[in-house]
C-alpha cells in the first residue's frame, strides 16, 4: 500500500511518532520500563512493578471468553422455511429438533454453552458441559441444540420447559450436528459433509448426555410423511456440499409438519374466576422485518397450568408500561402492556385472513431467542432455494451440482455466498454475464487482482494476481517484466474468474 501526501501528513519534529508516543502498543510500557522491569524480575526485587499490563492476546482471550463476542465469531447459521422438501440431490436430511440452539466451546478440556442471543448456559446445563470437556479433542467449537428426550424418544420442548423450572437435568441431551472449529483450525468453509464426518469421528462412542445428531439422503419426502405421522415438529435439509456461513440461508431448509411459531409477549390480561396470574398473554411479532415495528397477532389463554400462570405473571409484572408497545393495536380489555423483552412458542391451527393466529396453544418461553429476531415467516417455495432441475447436473457421488451459464460449467451454483441476501454463485455468474458488455471495456487486457472467496463473503476472502491450476484459458496469463499478470477479454474469461470463486475484478 502507497499512502498519497493529504492534509493529514505531518512535517518534521511532529512527524516523529516513536518520540511523541514510545510506549508499546502491547503493553504500554516504553523501552526503559521493560529493560527495569526485566532487571527487577531478573534480581528477584520489586515484582509488583514488573508486572507487566495485559498483552492484546490477553485482551483478546477475554474477549472471546465473552458469551456475546463467541456468538459474534461463530454466528449460528439460521435455515430458510419452505413450502415442500427440496428432491433435488445433493441434501442431508436431520430431524427438526425441538429444544434450544447452543453453541459448545471446549477450550482445553473445559466446556461452555452459549445460547443463540449470547448467554452462558454453562451452570444450567453443567452435566452436558462437563461431558463436551471430555470428549477426544482439545479445543473445538460445536453447533448443536440442547434437548430434553422423551421416555417415547422424542425431543419435548415442554420437557424442557419443566425441566429449567424444576432444576433438573435427567433426560437433557446434548444433539451436535456441526462442526465450526477444531485444534486451532477453522472448518467453516470446508463442504457439511466433510465437517459432519469428523465429527462422528470426535463423538464416537460417546453415550448420553452427547449424540451426534444423525441424517440421511435422498429420502426426505419419506422421512418428512414419518415425521408428521410420529407428531414431530418437521425436518432439516441441508446441503451436502455447503459452506457454514452464519445467518439465515438457503443452504439450510426447514420443513414443518404442524402450525408453530416464535412470538413476542406485548401484554397480559388479568385472570377471572378461579384462575390465579394471569388471564392470557397478548402477542405481536415482527411483520416488516428485523427491528421492525410489531404487529398485534392475537392472544393465547390455554397450554397453562397454575405454576407456570403465576412464575409468567412474576415474569412480566415488572416490565409493565403505560401504552402498548404496537401501532394500531385493538381494544383488550383489563390488558397490562410490556416491554416486548419476552420470546414464547406457541401451537395453533391456522393464520386468519386478518393475520391473526387460531386456536393458539402456549408451548414454553424462548429464552434462546431475543425478541428483536421474532419475524413472521412465510415460506418460500422449495424451487427458488434449489436450483432449476433442467440446468442441474449430478457429479459421481450425487453430492455436486452444476449448471452452465453462458457455455461455462458453475459448479455449486446454490452455495451461498451472501448470507445476508442469499445471493448464491449462480446468480453472481448469470449477473457477470447479464453485464459482461457493459463491463469488458473497464478490464480488457489491463492487469487484474482477483477478489476470490472460498466460503461466503467476509469468510475466507483473499486476493489473488497469479495464475494456478484449473484456471481457464481463458483468463490469459502474461509476463511483464519479472511478473505473471492475468487479464481478460472475453465473456468466457470473466465467468471462469466466478466459477473459482472471484468476486470482485482490480485492475
Amino acid at each position: 500500500m502507497i499512502k498519497a501526501r493529504d492534509e493529514h501528513a505531518r512535517e518534521g519534529a511532529d512527524a516523529e511518532i516513536t518520540e511523541r508516543e514510545p510506549g508499546s502498543v502491547l503493553s504500554g510500557r516504553g523501552v526503559e520500563d521493560l529493560a527495569a522491569a526485566r532487571k527487577s524480575a531478573k534480581s528477584g526485587k520489586n515484582a509488583k512493578a514488573a508486572k507487566k499490563a495485559p498483552t492484546r492476546a490477553a485482551k483478546k482471550r477475554e474477549a472471546e471468553s465473552d458469551p456475546a463476542a463467541v456468538v459474534e465469531q461463530f454466528e449460528p447459521q439460521l435455515a430458510t422455511l419452505v413450502d415442500r422438501v427440496p428432491t433435488d440431490p445433493g441434501w442431508l436430511f436431520e430431524m427438526k429438533l425441538d429444544g434450544y440452539r447452543a453453541i459448545a466451546v471446549i477450550e482445553g478440556g473445559k466446556a461452555r454453552l452459549i445460547s443463540r442471543n449470547g448467554l452462558d448456559w454453562t451452570a444450567r446445563f453443567s452435566g452436558i458441559a462437563a461431558a463436551l470437556g471430555r470428549i477426544r479433542v482439545r479445543d473445538a467449537v460445536l453447533d448443536g441444540e440442547v434437548c430434553c428426550v422423551d421416555a417415547e424418544g422424542k425431543t419435548s420442548f415442554q420437557g424442557l420447559q419443566s425441566a429449567l423450572s424444576e432444576g433438573f437435568q435427567q433426560g437433557l441431551m446434548y444433539f451436535a450436528f456441526d462442526l465450526l472449529h477444531r485444534d486451532g483450525e477453522d472448518l467453516r468453509a470446508r463442504p457439511l459433509r466433510e465437517r459432519k464426518g469428523v465429527l462422528a469421528t470426535i463423538l464416537a462412542g460417546e453415550r448420553a448426555p452427547l449424540s451426534l445428531s444423525q441424517h440421511l439422503e435422498d429420502v426426505g419426502p419419506t422421512m418428512f410423511e414419518e415425521a408428521t405421522k410420529l407428531g414431530l415438529e418437521g425436518i432439516i435439509a441441508k446441503r451436502a456440499d455447503a459452506p457454514y456461513t452464519g445467518g439465515r440461508s438457503r443452504a439450510w431448509l426447514k420443513i414443518k409438519c404442524g402450525k408453530r411459531r416464535e412470538l413476542v409477549v406485548i401484554g397480559y390480561t388479568a385472570p377471572a374466576g378461579k384462575r390465579a396470574g394471569l388471564g392470557a398473554l397478548v402477542l405481536g411479532v415482527h411483520e416488516t422485518g428485523k427491528h421492525g415495528a410489531l404487529r398485534f397477532v392475537g392472544k393465547v389463554g390455554t397450554g397453562f397450568d397454575a405454576k407456570t400462570l403465576t412464575s409468567l405473571r412474576r415474569r412480566l409484572w415488572p416490565l409493565a408500561r403505560a401504552t402498548p408497545p404496537v401501532a394500531g393495536a385493538p381494544r383488550v380489555p383489563r390488558v397490562t402492556w410490556v416491554e416486548p423483552d419476552v420470546v414464547c412458542e406457541v401451537g395453533f391451527t391456522e393464520w386468519t385472513k386478518d393475520g391473526a393466529l387460531r386456536h393458539p396453544t402456549f408451548l414454553g418461553l424462548r429464552e434462546d431467542k431475543p425478541s428483536d429476531d421474532v419475524v413472521r415467516e412465510r415460506p418460500v417455495r422449495a424451487a427458488a432455494a434449489r436450483v432449476p432441475r433442467a440446468a442441474a447436473r449430478t457429479t459421481r457421488g450425487g453430492a455436486s451440482e452444476s449448471s452452465k451459464v453462458a457455455g461455462v460449467t458453475i459448479t455449486h451454483p446454490d452455495r451461498v455466498l451472501d448470507p445476508a441476501s442469499g445471493a448464491t454463485k449462480g446468480e453472481l455468474a448469470r449477473y457477470y454475464a447479464a453485464v459482461a458488455k457493459e463491463l469488458l471495456p473497464y478490464v480488457k487486457n489491463r492487469p487484474l487482482s482477483i477478489v476470490r472467496c472460498t466460503g461466503a463473503i467476509g469468510k475466507g476472502c483473499f486476493f489473488q494476481k497469479n495464475a494456478m491450476p484449473g484456471m481457464g484459458s481463458s483468463v490469459h496469463r502474461s509476463q511483464v517484466g519479472e511478473h505473471q499478470v492475468l487479464s481478460l477479454t472475453t465473456t468466457t474469461g470473466l465467468l471462469q474468474i466466478v466459477q473459482l470463486g472471484g468476486i470482485e475484478l482490480h485492475t
